[in-house]
């Protein structure tokens, strides 16, 4: 958070080549993040594929822009807040779910539930046995969300760092049979190349709220309190 910053070598710059800096700068971290994520199930998602985009944050409002460009997969996206659930829909998601924190319990996939973690009420229709789930969040209710989307032989993909956890017990079959877990985390230089030129086309468009580089400690409280809508850009 700086008026400028020293690069050593100009291997570690991408070009903008046209991208407004305030559109480009969110995508070195959400939309490299999200795409390296989506890259992992890609090549293995049928025709026709149903994927679940559980948290509409930074990450994944460009998650559910990325998958549309990317794939044929009909995009559900799940969040607590209404305003994130019309961001989903703006960026092209075929349906939305709105969580309720405060609702009936999930049962814990990991054990009997203890009931000190709330569970999630999940509302708006049938939307298990999805192919794959992408957890932006990465918290002990989502993952919890995440066994009872996911069909037999699918993807949970965490990227989110919540603090949740699964322990993965073929006996007591806490994942589906089958499933695939990864743990991506950031991605490669081709990588954030392909994300440039999405953005160039207009496949990719970061919803941004900016302050100013004095503001950024209401920035940080915004993105606390869960108020920030997309992504924060500190413009000096």
């Amino acid at each position: 958070m700086a008026d400028h910053v020293l690069v050593d070598h100009e291997r570690q710059l991408a070009p903008l080549a046209g991208l407004d800096p305030i559109q480009a700068a969110p995508l070195t971290d959400a939309g490299l993040t999200s795409l390296h994520a989506i890259t992992l199930i890609t090549p293995r998602l049928p025709r026709r594929s149903r994927v679940a985009v559980v948290g509409v944050g930074g990450l994944g409002h460009l998650a559910v822009q990325l998958l549309r460009a990317m794939t044929d997969a009909a995009v559900v996206a799940f969040d607590t807040r209404p305003q994130a659930l019309d961001l989903a829909q703006e960026c092209g998601a075929d349906d939305v779910v709105r969580l309720d924190p405060s609702g009936p319990h999930v049962p814990d996939p990991n054990g009997p539930d203890t009931g000190d973690v709330h569970g999630i009420d999940v509302r708006g229709g049938d939307v298990e046995g999805v192919d794959a789930v992408l957890d932006f969040v990465g918290a002990q209710a989502t993952l919890r969300l995440a066994a009872t989307l996911l069909r037999p032989g699918g993807d949970l993909v965490v990227v989110g760092s919540g603090g949740g956890s699964l322990v993965l017990d073929k006996a007591r079959a806490t994942l589906p049979p089958g499933a695939r877990v990864s743990l991506p985390f950031w991605g490669s230089r081709p990588e954030l190349d392909t994300v440039l030129d999405l953005a160039r086309t207009g496949a990719l468009k970061v919803a941004v709220e900016t302050f100013p580089l004095a503001d950024a400690a209401q920035a940080v409280h915004r993105l606390r309190s869960g108020t920030l809508r997309g992504r924060a850009v500190l413009v000096p």
